[in-house]
């Protein structure tokens, strides 16, 4: 369990083991663990709801309150690993290269938070706790969090509530990588994914791949064919459903986010991986920008409360998270040129790999 301390004179939130919250696993990735942040309060009062059906003004009161600076958010915590940038200096690049880059409505924003010690390992314990119940993933287990770091950050909730859907959708390279042979038939995200499904196994191949390069296409023939893999492939929950595909296609199709996201992938790396220089701010930013998440929230309701149906004015929130500016160390930079040089050499990208079959998914090898 978890709370805050008082909010007079300190500019900076804080969680501990005595704060009147309760945090709860949400997901995790590669560097970063999420929780949700859950008011004792709030909780203490809906149970006593439903034993009841009154809550006495007494006993609302006497429910230390919250921070509010933690309304509407998520807290993520640093994982101990090789390549993790301390938080505040990533915190740090976040304020000063990367939000001057988007609006302020397009992209997950993110706060600092403090956290003691003893909460991490109270997480650690949950942690381990749900790998002995099955419920990490075999590539995520015996990774925990850097209970030596002071800060987490607060950042905006996209999760699924009483009136929304939400998903998201790791949207890679909107345009072919700069090193790439010029006979490509495949993207850079497409290549990348016929090496990984011809490497995998029966069980690990997924469905609903599409090619990145047709979300900034012209044409929204081809923009509404790659929408149903994308949406049944994200996180979150299926939405190719017709009454969610109707509001997401005209609002993607040429959408400020996705257009500004393809302008910035192509202005701050015009050489690609192989002759990038890795220690390059510009680079650091478009590896970046490559692998970021959109994250959309839907409204499932309309007036009368059909879940569905929404009403005509309905706002469908979407922005780009997963921000935080790459670092080269950690075999990273030396990833990168070796992961490149091996989908040319290997013909990933020309269609002339061993064993190689006909690509239909790509743009390129339908426009070839």
């Amino acid at each position: 369990m978890v709370s805050t301390r008082s909010q007079s004179n300190i500019a900076t939130p804080r969680l501990d083991v005595n704060s009147p919250v309760k945090l709860d696993y949400l997901a995790e990735g590669a560097a970063n663990v999420i929780f949700s942040i859950n008011s004792l309060r709030f909780l203490k009062l809906r149970d006593e709801d439903c034993a009841t059906n009154e809550t006495s003004a007494a006993t609302e009161d006497s429910q230390p309150k919250v921070d509010i600076r933690f309304k509407g958010k998520v807290l993520r915590l640093k994982k101990s690993i090789p390549s993790a940038v301390p938080v505040p200096d990533a915190q740090r690049k976040y304020e000063e290269l990367i939000k001057p880059l988007f609006t302020k409505e397009s992209i997950v924003e993110q706060v600092l938070c403090e956290v003691s010690e003893d909460l991490l390992k109270q997480c650690n314990s949950e942690l381990k706790r749900l790998e002995k119940t099955g419920f990490r993933t075999a590539n995520r287990r015996g990774i925990y969090l850097d209970e030596s770091e002071q800060y987490g950050t607060l950042i905006t909730d996209m999760t699924p509530d009483d009136q929304h859907a939400s998903a998201d959708v790791k949207l890679k390279w909107l345009i072919q990588s700069p090193s790439a042979p010029a006979d490509a038939q495949r993207c850079r995200t497409c290549a990348m994914r016929a090496r990984r499904r011809a490497r995998a196994t029966v069980e690990e191949v997924e469905l609903g791949d599409f090619c990145p390069l047709v979300l900034t296409d012209e044409s929204e023939k081809a923009f509404s064919a790659a929408l149903e893999p994308m949406l049944n492939n994200a996180r979150g929950a299926p939405l190719y459903i017709p009454q969610f595909v109707d509001k997401i296609r005209p609002f993607l199709h040429k959408s400020y986010l996705l257009q500004r996201l393809r302008e910035l992938q192509t202005n701050l790396d015009k050489v690609g991986p192989l002759m990038a220089d890795t220690q390059s701010q510009d680079f650091l930013l478009a590896m970046t920008l490559r692998d970021c998440t959109l994250f959309l929230k839907i409204p499932n309701q309309d007036v009368s409360g059909s879940k569905g149906q929404q009403a005509p004015d309905a706002v469908i929130e979407a922005r780009l998270g997963d921000l935080d500016v790459k670092s080269p160390s950690g075999g990273k930079a030396e990833y990168w040129k070796k992961t490149e040089q091996s989908l040319i050499d290997e013909g990933w990208y020309t269609c002339t790999e061993q064993g190689s079959v006909k690509e239909t998914i790509c743009l390129l090898a339908s426009t070839s």
